[in-house]
């Protein structure tokens, strides 16, 4: 505990504190005991967990800022206007970035403009900026930020990336980031491995906290203290208990309380003291795995909450009591108190003060979590494989009908993720249609904020969802997958995939425009991947279909050339005058604007010569036909 507050006192830059062991060694205890100590130096302690099964990008990094921002919008008028300007000087022209995260901002900043398009590198690359300057603005001094993520090692690769950004912003702020992940569950080819490796050779060395098992002695002294007893007489039965979990602090005490439970730990009230058998407890047979335990202790607590208890372990570690009770069609207070042996049990907790009163009969609402990961891990394999299914696709249909299309912004990757695990008993072609579009949106929301290995994942399931003969009932559909996916697949480096997939697109192109303008997309993509020679091709195809053809043979000649006529253009114009122009209105010809721009970098490598020739005829095309919407740089 004291690394942890002398890591938050000295905290004068973005710092890293990561907190490793086994599964109930402990680690989020621990680095709970820092909210004490955040909030006396009036700052702000939030958290976010990732989950196994859930694959949403950022996911328990935007759900720790969200509970930030929720924490700011309770502040006075005078601090929200502070934050307002803040924020706002801060984001710049940027915000909307932010806003399409954590939509609740707008209620802070005011509404936010729509944001310029970019390709997908400058589009990652405008994230980064923007959430890292989002991040500075909050953490400062005056108002420390901790954010405590919980089980790194089942983070997405996006957030791995996002966390070396944030913690290689060198300008002065008091950020904490405190990670938690099981370092026995990480090899030497885990993605964290990867990212905590740059982290510690490339930034600022992390302060690393491992929590190691309890040994006997350890144990002894807490049953010693619990039963009023001497450490000495507690050793033989801390000896058991300490070898048959093995140290770990969850598995001691659950096993302990299964001792209870089965009456081999008792207490004697004639004696006054409590009482056990050491080769009753032998001959016993308690289990040896914690997750064994984990499912004894819940079916213990009946059918009823074991029902309850499963379907809340599908909606994820934090559920709704409302979710619940409407998923088991139920009204809320029945629900409440059919979850009432599991609260007062420890095996699920409230997440508010409100709902904690809930545990004694003083509320019947509220969201409840999982108390560990075991737990709901336990009640998760009481299903089946196809229970799980069919549970999956009830609680994806419920949340698609509840939310409206228009609002479902935070909702849309809860809503995919359901539903697609449970894709193979979706049959209805039409409800197979409205999954491939619903992960379509969520890809270009993954896409858009560079998570690109998620968004190839949902834009995947959408694939599988249409039909084989998706280009013949819905091309306009399926082509936009196909070009999603595409681009998805060459910015992680799958790029065999990802020109089967153009491929595939290309061919099912109706007219040349069309086909002229995918081709630009490739020539990006190509460029971005570094294959140039490939995107020089690509440029000279598309053009040619648009009937332009670049000179060959001596392009010294030809730079002469294409600067005489960029001047005949240019007239006496001036540069206020250029910026007056029109916007650039024919199809045609703004297709073939991108293809030169998109192809200008490659040629920057490959032909410095017919690179100025590109320029040039952009130029041209933009001085005959007004500004491409891609901007203005053909001027510079």
């Amino acid at each position: 505990m004291e690394r942890l507050v002398g890591a938050l006192d000295g905290c004068v830059e973005a710092t890293l504190v990561l907190v490793t062991g086994s599964a109930g060694m402990g680690k989020s205890a621990l680095v709970r005991e820092l909210h004490r100590p955040i909030t006396e130096r009036r700052g702000y302690f939030v958290t976010g967990k990732f989950e196994q099964f859930h694959r949403e990008p950022y996911f328990a990094i935007v759900a720790a800022f969200r509970s930030l921002i929720d924490e700011l919008l309770q502040e006075s008028e005078e601090r929200l206007d502070l934050w307002r300007k803040r924020l706002t000087d801060a984001l710049g022209p940027n915000g909307r970035v932010i806003t399409d995260v954590f939509p609740q901002v707008e209620l802070i900043t005011g509404p936010q403009p729509e944001l310029a398009e970019l390709g997908p590198s400058e589009q990652l690359n405008r994230f980064n900026l923007a959430f890292s300057n989002f991040v500075h603005a909050l953490a400062q001094p005056e108002h420390p930020v901790v954010v405590f993520v919980d089980d790194l090692q089942w983070a997405d690769s996006a957030s791995l990336e996002l966390l070396k950004q944030l913690l290689s912003d060198d300008r002065p702020q008091s950020l904490l980031f405190v990670g938690a992940y099981r370092d026995n569950e990480v090899d030497a080819n885990h993605p964290l491995t990867a990212t905590l490796k740059h982290i510690r050779t490339e930034q600022t060395a992390p302060v690393e906290i491992s929590m190691t098992p309890l040994e006997a002695a350890h144990v002894a002294q807490l049953i010693a203290d619990t039963v009023a007893t001497t450490v000495d007489a507690a050793m033989p039965l801390a000896q058991l208990v300490a070898r048959n979990t093995e140290g770990c602090p969850l598995f001691v005490r659950e096993y302990l309380k299964a001792l209870f439970a089965d009456g081999l730990l008792r207490f004697e009230r004639g004696s006054g003291q409590w009482q056990w058998d050491l080769s009753q407890i032998e001959g016993h047979g308690l289990t040896e795995s914690i997750l064994d335990l984990m499912v004894a202790k819940l079916r213990r607590l009946g059918p009823e909450a074991q029902t309850a208890l499963t379907t809340a372990a599908a909606i994820g570690n934090r559920f709704p009591l409302s979710a619940l009770a409407s998923l088991s069609d139920t009204p809320l207070e029945t629900m409440f108190e059919t979850l009432l042996p599991a609260l007062r049990a420890g095996v699920v907790v409230t997440t508010s003060e409100a709902a904690a009163l809930a545990a004694d009969g003083g509320s019947e609402g509220g969201d409840c979590r999982f108390f560990h990961d075991r737990v709901q891990q336990a009640a998760y394999s009481l299903l089946d494989d196809a229970e799980r299914a069919a549970l999956h696709l009830r609680i994806g249909r419920m949340l698609l009908a509840a939310v409206p299309a228009d609002e479902r912004g935070e909702d849309l990757f809860e809503i995919v993720h359901q539903l697609n695990r449970a894709v193979g008993l979706i049959t209805d072609p039409a409800e197979l249609i409205e999954l491939a579009e619903l992960n379509l949106q969520a890809g270009r929301k993954a896409s858009s904020s560079g998570a690109y290995a998620a968004a190839g994942e949902l834009l995947e399931v959408a694939l599988e969802a249409i039909a084989t003969d998706g280009w013949q009932t819905h091309h306009e559909l399926t082509m936009s997958i196909h070009r999603e996916l595409a681009t998805a697949e060459h910015l992680v480096g799958h790029h065999d995939r990802a020109d089967e997939l153009t491929g595939a697109a290309l061919e099912h192109v109706p007219t040349e425009l069309e086909k002229a303008e995918l081709l630009a997309e490739v020539v990006a993509l190509y460029t971005a991947a570094g294959r140039y020679n490939e995107a020089l091709e690509t440029m000279h195809r598309g053009l040619k279909l648009l009937g332009h053809e670049l000179p060959s043979g001596d392009l010294q000649e030809a730079v002469g050339a294409a600067f005489g006529v960029v001047q005949e253009k240019l007239g006496g114009a001036t540069p206020a005058s250029l910026l007056d122009r029109p916007t650039m209105s024919d199809p045609e010809v703004r297709a073939a604007t991108r293809l030169l721009l998109a192809g200008m970098a490659a040629t920057f490598y490959l032909d410095p010569f017919l690179y100025i020739v590109i320029i040039c005829r952009a130029m041209v095309l933009a001085l005959e036909h007004g500004h491409p919407p891609e901007g203005v740089n053909v001027y510079a």
